[in-house]
């Protein structure tokens, strides 16, 4: 059980490291005029269901997380459907 507490502790800290650089490398740089991301990808980082490609519209009818993996996985199949008939 000690082990356990441990190995998600040390995850949880190894996450926080990620979220921090992240946070650190998408914020505006006053010298850059532009975040570091955004200098190194040439596009600002994609955040948030507005940055999926699902219509907006959907957005508003989805209120549980289930919802959401349905509607990415039909998204998903449509575009796999129309990359085989291509």
């Amino acid at each position: 059980m000690c082990i356990l507490q441990q190995n998600q502790q040390l995850r949880h800290q190894q996450l926080l490291t990620v979220q921090n650089g992240f946070q650190k490398n998408s914020c505006h740089h006053r010298v850059l005029q532009h975040s570091p991301y955004s200098i190194l990808f040439g596009t600002e980082p994609k955040v948030g269901l507005a940055s999926t490609s699902l219509h907006p519209s959907i957005f508003n009818k989805i209120t549980t997380e289930e919802q959401l993996n349905d509607e990415l996985n039909d998204e998903l199949n449509d575009e796999l459907s129309n990359e085989l008939n291509s």
